[in-house]
């Protein structure tokens, strides 16, 4: 019945369904690592994750495409690059999350898509005008009502999320760049391997005995990173990645959500006014990219 129901929803918006609920999904993800990031190693219960997430890999490729064809890459090396960029940026916000409100990390967290607009421009050779130009420094902006340096307010941990942000953009532009060019289960496969192999050992010598609540949610953790992927995957199976993307923001104010009721967080006036700044340069700039797609199709009569 409900299979039923669900074929009969038009694909794009079956696509924006799944977008939605795979970011509700990441959020939920993000409460269990922030709770598991206060008691134990971040090495330890990633390795765990990733594991999970491995298995899904190689199970999702093999149905696809064959588990040989997808690891044959003609450029491995930005393969290996864009995985470990996603690896470290993963390890550095669980680590931060232990210490930080989520609603505070997100908030600078979601100037990413700002950021991999700007370093489209050198990587991708795109080009970015100056209406979009001035919505990321805008959006900077944002980002510095969020931190608020030289008031003494700042976290010692932000320009570690900051750092996040980039190497999130970055990962985002590289896979562009690597899906243009090869399969996507190639740059799947790529990933679930190094972020695996770039925790398994460490956690090997830093691994603490889990209590029986904790090892509950680090199944829930494993469990919502496999079906946040999924669905992710599926949304971009059924709709175009620029009907998708402003669903992204959802992330904030779900762990916002999360935040507040589970955590007893309080969400600042600075930081939702600097967020809503943030958003709104992104939701801009994406406005732009897709004005200027519709003209660029429209033009070569598609």
């Amino acid at each position: 019945m409900i299979l039923a129901k669900l074929q009969a929803i038009p694909r794009q918006q079956l696509g924006i369904l799944c977008a939605v609920l795979a970011v509700f999904t990441f959020a939920s993800q993000d409460a269990f690592t922030k709770v598991l990031s206060a008691n134990y190693p971040v090495s330890q219960f990633l390795s765990v994750r990733f594991a999970a997430f491995l298995i899904f890999a190689l199970m999702f490729v093999q149905a696809r495409c064959g588990l040989r064809t997808a690891l044959r890459s003609q450029i491995p090396l930005v393969q290996l690059i864009r995985a470990l960029l996603i690896a470290a940026e993963i390890g550095i916000f669980a680590y931060v999350v232990g210490s930080m409100d989520l609603s505070a990390q997100h908030a600078v967290f979601s100037s990413f898509p700002l950021m991999a607009t700007a370093l489209s421009v050198p990587i991708l050779g795109e080009r970015v005008g100056l209406r979009r130009w001035t919505a990321v420094l805008i959006g900077l902006v944002g980002v510095l009502i969020i931190l608020r340096p030289g008031f003494g307010i700042i976290h010692p941990l932000a320009p570690l999320v900051l750092l996040g942000a980039f190497m999130f953009g970055l990962y985002n532009v590289l896979s562009r760049y690597v899906t243009q060019r090869e399969r996507f289960e190639t740059a799947f496969i790529y990933m679930a391997l190094v972020c695996f192999g770039m925790y398994a050992l460490p956690a090997f010598f830093v691994w603490k005995p889990m209590t029986t609540q904790h090892a509950l949610i680090m199944a829930l953790l494993c469990f919502t990173s496999v079906t946040g992927h999924w669905l992710y995957t599926k949304a971009f199976e059924y709709a175009e990645a620029s009907v998708l993307q402003p669903y992204n923001y959802l992330l904030l104010v779900f762990a916002t959500l999360y935040g507040v009721t589970i955590f007893g967080e309080v969400f600042e006036p600075a930081t939702a006014i600097g967020a809503s700044i943030v958003v709104g340069a992104g939701l801009y700039v994406w406005w732009r990219e897709r004005a200027k797609l519709d003209q660029r199709l429209t033009k070569d009569g598609r």
